[in-house]
């Protein structure tokens, strides 16, 4: 069977089953496991010989779970997770963010600044993009709304510094994308260094910009006694 004609004939299967409410989970492996059937019991110029496809999938089925679970780089990822749940529950997300107000309270906008440079340094620390805008989202929001920040402002920064977990190693996105793709994850992670890190810059100079513009959105906090 033409690949092309299988892989649109496959699309149309998922969406229909989409728009029947079947789980995406459940709607991708019967539309895997079909297309498996049809991929290698009726090659190109050849008769169909299901019990040929039908054994090609079910082998496929029954090993691939395995092989995907126990393959090295996904043990990464449950690790980084709790990497980042004992960082929290240690006190360290309110000491990186501590750290980072004191150092920028001096410049307009500090808190935000200050938001900005904790979540690049906590995304550091758990790999996820998402565990970081909710850990500086307990601190940094409530924070800010406490000194007359815009409230706006107080949650866009923390929503947009939280995308840096996506970037800045170790990344759990970076992990599943090499596996998926086949990719070196040590590449990919090094190949979001820079770019994350340079996220965050541009973020703290916009952030920066906006308060001196507008000073009643992130006014100046009062320094601090080293």
């Amino acid at each position: 069977m033409d690949p092309f004609v299988l892989g649109m004939l496959g699309l149309g299967a998922m969406l229909f089953l989409v728009s029947l409410r079947v789980p995406i989970a459940f709607g991708m492996a019967i539309v895997g496991f079909v297309g498996m059937i049809f991929a290698v019991g009726w090659p190109e110029g050849e008769a169909f010989d299901f019990e040929r496809g039908f054994g090609a999938a079910f082998a496929y089925a029954a090993l691939e779970p395995f092989s995907f679970i126990a393959s090295f780089p996904i043990v990464a990822v449950p690790l980084f997770l709790l990497m980042g749940y004992v960082a929290f529950h240690a006190g360290f997300t309110r000491d990186i963010y501590d750290t980072a107000r004191v150092w920028m309270s001096k410049l307009h906008g500090g808190l935000a600044l200050a938001s900005v440079a904790g979540c690049a340094m906590f995304a550091a620390v758990s790999g996820s993009s998402l565990a970081t805008a909710a850990a500086m989202g307990k601190l940094a929001v409530p924070e800010m709304l406490r000194h007359k920040y815009d409230a706006g402002l107080a949650t866009g920064v923390v929503a947009a510094s939280g995308t840096l977990g996506s970037l800045i190693p170790p990344s759990i996105l970076m992990i599943l994308y090499g596996i998926f793709t086949e990719e070196s994850v040590g590449q990919l992670l090094m190949a979001g260094l820079i770019p994350g890190i340079l996220s965050a810059m541009i973020y703290m100079a916009m952030v920066w910009v906006r308060a001196r513009i507008n000073p009643e959105f992130a006014p100046r906090g009062a320094p601090t006694n080293w």
